[in-house]
Formats: structure tokens, sequence, C-alpha cells
């Protein structure tokens, strides 16, 4: 440690600030969280794709108003990226996914909450493997003998207010028109049986996903 010089501490400190904050999201307060943890994953991800993703990120969500003296430091070393930082940042890029040990439950979680339902910058397969599963927890459901009339449709859920998390996981929030949806979800390798017309009938995922 003694063998580092400031400008190198200072890049090192500004690249370990997104897994400071995202973790700071997770564990803040008594609400549950487990559908921020995909949209952690995926924002950290952004974050450190790049040394000039890293500054925005961190300029934007990690920078509060009382630190402005401090940012014209940062701002001297806007230009480059230390070559040791840099592999440091792409190596910490790969172990993402070792810290955070996603499966498909969190996935389900983050499609569970109405604002992030289309799981925006997932894969196809990931999406496709959280439908599927989602499919067969219903089916399990029905089996058993759970029916409509045992329960209650829900009412909506007063949101409640992460002004820090509304920001930083706003691009994750669906923005696809209803006609964009639906073309999606005739593509989706899930139907009922077969009906004249060859119509195709929705499910309740499906219809949740409209």
């Amino acid at each position: 440690v003694s063998d580092l010089d400031l400008p190198t501490i200072k890049q090192l400190v500004l690249v370990l600030k997104p897994l400071k904050h995202v973790t700071s999201l997770v564990q803040t307060g008594n609400s549950p969280s487990l559908h921020m943890v995909l949209l952690c994953n995926l924002s950290l991800k952004h974050a450190l794709s790049s040394h000039q993703s890293l500054l925005d990120y961190v300029d934007k969500h990690c920078n509060s108003k009382s630190n402005t003296l401090h940012n014209n430091e940062i701002e001297e070393n806007e230009d480059y990226e230390l070559e040791g930082i840099k592999w440091f940042r792409e190596r910490f890029l790969i172990l993402i996914d070792e810290l955070f040990c996603l499966d498909v439950r969190h996935y389900c979680a983050t499609l569970l909450n109405p604002k992030y339902k289309l799981l925006k910058f997932c894969t196809k397969d990931e999406r496709t493997r959280c439908h599927e599963y989602i499919r067969q927890q219903l089916k399990i459901l029905t089996d058993a003998g759970t029916t409509a009339k045992s329960y209650k449709t829900p009412s909506e859920p007063q949101q409640k207010v992460f002004k820090t998390a509304d920001t930083i996981f706003a691009c994750f929030e669906d923005d696809y028109s209803n006609d964009e949806v639906q073309n999606d979800l005739q593509d989706s390798p899930y139907e009922s049986d077969e009906y004249e017309f060859n119509t195709v009938q929705f499910d309740e995922l499906d219809r949740y996903l409209i």
C-alpha cells in the first residue's frame, strides 16, 4: 500500500464508489429490496464498462453537493485512466457475477415490480427462463387447487418513495408501447392449446406484461 501514489489511490476509490453506492441501496431501510439486486447488478456493470461510464455514474449518483470541493480533484484525472486501474476495473467487471449470486428468483422479483416488468437490458434467454419459471409456479398453484375464487385480486400497493433508487433505476422502467409488448408476446414459445383461426390465447403472465 505504501507504494501507491495519490493519483492511484484516488482512482482506486473512484472505481469502488459504485459498489458502495449499490450496496447501500440494497441494505438501507426495511422495505423489500430483492427486486433491486438485479437492477444493481446491471447498473454496476454499466458503470464499470468504461472509464467515462464510471465518471458519469459517480458524478450523477455518488457525489453529493457537499463533495463539490472534492470534485475538482477527480476532474484532474478525467482525461486518462491509469493502466493499473484500468486492469482492476476490467477485472472487477468480470467478477461482478460472483459478487452478485443471481438466480431466476431475482429476475422474477424484478419482473413482479410493475415498473420493471419487461426486464429491460436483460437478454432474451434470461427473460424466457424467468417467464418459464413464473408459469411453472402458477401451474403448481393451479394444480394445488388454488382458484381465482379463493382470493381477491389485491389492490395496487401504495408506491413507496425511494428518491435515490428511482433516479438510478429510471433507465430500467418500462417505456414500450402496448403494441410492441404484444408483438414480443406473439414471439413467446409459450402458448396455450391451439384454437381455431390460429388465435393465441394469452395467459395470466402475458396479460400482466401487456
